[in-house]
């Protein structure tokens, strides 16, 4: 890589680097080792981990391990011991199965199902999501200090390290959500990745939607639409409309998987009626975590719950994020970066768009927040270097109320770091 972030820090910066690197797995190893997905409470929640999604995950790796990957047409299948007993097991169909059956390959590799053993694989991937944040916000910003500010307050926010180590989707879907964004910048502006960019790019939205997570799939395609509007002024082009068969395609996969396994496709497409029923608007009643329909305070809550969800998955929280986006706004008004604002509404759109297009499955499933990951990296790195530059003038020679502004925001941001994240680390270390 001709132009890795690496490169461009001072000595100072890369042993603060190295620093939290080492701290940050340092705490993963010991999650790993010490916190499984079996014990009960918070330690590994929906805000912490996913435990719930890691045991069913866990019981697709001990079905493939014990009777192979064809008995259930590749599906994950919940429910299972272990024994030997297929007794109420159940394989599941309304969710891709690549992270099943990747855990189960790793099972295979270690001729194991320890989940120790299983995790390793993921926290050595994280290892490489952990660089490619830095790697996306320096391609991007062009500016060390904003990438250090972004990159570190995603790294050490719960966003990162509670999900280093996840056995299911949420490791996969985020590296490839970074990935994706980092190669769809590239070939606007890297005449050498029109080579191979529309290939790759449609492989990774294949590998999503076939195998993987069906939740980025707006989020790309709202960002695949917006990137190509702001670089090209179209919507229909060559670049949209091939990544647009991608998905199709991975989706028509899982589809014949799951025809497969039910017996039919018509019992596959009954299958994901009742699926996309409930996770838009309640659907099934009986499946559905809130046993009723959506109503319209359900949808006007959306924002509020964006707004308070931030702090439990980032170091700054929501109000923060506010300002901080003012600060961002403003500082890029003074430069000739003139796609910074355009970029960050594509990227706020991105985010929200699963909350709108799946809005029950956005409401009842927290770990959603974390689909706001580059937009908080793009916020936090030009808003906070801003905001510090503002924050040293305002102190030597500003009037009082910009200083009891910058008081009361640094406390807000303090407090809610230390009561809704430091102390998670602490509590469910597992130490």
């Amino acid at each position: 890589m001709n132009d890795f972030f690496y490169r461009h820090l001072t000595s100072k910066q890369k042993t603060f680097f190295w620093l939290v690197f080492f701290i940050s797995y340092t705490w993963i190893a010991g999650r790993v080792i010490l916190v499984s997905m079996y014990e009960d409470g918070k330690i590994r929640d929906s805000i912490h981990g996913d435990a719930y999604s890691d045991v069913n995950t866990h019981s697709a790796v001990r079905y493939f391990y014990d009777f192979g990957f064809s008995k259930s047409s590749f599906l994950p299948v919940h429910q299972y011991g272990g024994n030997l007993s297929t007794k109420d097991v159940k394989a599941y169909t309304h969710y891709p199965a690549l992270p099943d059956i990747l855990a189960g390959c790793y099972a295979y590799l270690f001729q194991s199902t320890d989940e120790v053993l299983l995790r390793i694989i993921p926290v050595l991937l994280s290892m490489g999501f952990f660089f490619l944040i830095f790697q996306t916000l320096w391609t991007v910003l062009k500016n060390i200090e904003m990438v250090l500010w972004g990159g570190m307050i995603l790294v050490c926010s719960n966003y990162f390290l509670f999900w280093a180590d996840n056995l299911h989707k949420h490791l996969y879907e985020e590296l490839l959500k970074w990935l994706y964004f980092l190669m769809l910048w590239n070939y606007y502006h890297t005449s050498s990745s029109k080579r191979y960019g529309w290939f790759a790019m449609a492989f990774i939205i294949f590998l999503i939607i076939a195998n993987i997570s069906f939740e980025p799939i707006t989020y790309l395609a709202v960002l695949t639409v917006g990137l190509s509007w702001i670089f090209t002024r179209r919507i229909i082009c060559m670049e949209t409309i091939v990544l647009a068969i991608s998905p199709i395609l991975g989706f028509g996969l899982h589809l014949w998987q799951n025809a497969i396994h039910l017996g039919s496709m018509e019992l596959a497409l009954l299958d994901l009626k009742d699926s996309a029923s409930m996770r838009t608007s309640g659907g099934n009643f009986a499946a559905n975590e809130l046993h009723r329909s959506l109503n319209w305070e359900d949808y006007l809550s959306i924002p509020w719950l964006w707004l308070i969800r931030i702090e439990r998955f980032f170091l700054i929280p929501g109000i923060a994020i506010l300002v901080f986006g003012f600060y961002y706004v403003n500082y890029w008004k003074q430069q000739s970066f003139k796609i910074a604002i355009p970029l960050l509404s594509v990227l706020i759109v991105s985010t929200l768009s699963w909350s709108i297009f799946m809005s029950q499955h956005a409401l009842v499933h927290i770990f959603t927040t974390k689909h706001a990951g580059i937009c908080i990296g793009m916020i936090c790195g030009t808003g906070i270097y801003h905001y510090r530059r503002n924050l040293i003038s305002d102190w030597q020679k500003g009037p009082l109320l910009k200083k009891l502004f910058h008081v009361a925001l640094l406390t807000y941001i303090l407090v809610m770091a230390l009561s809704q994240q430091l102390w998670d680390y602490i509590r469910y270390s597992g130490w």
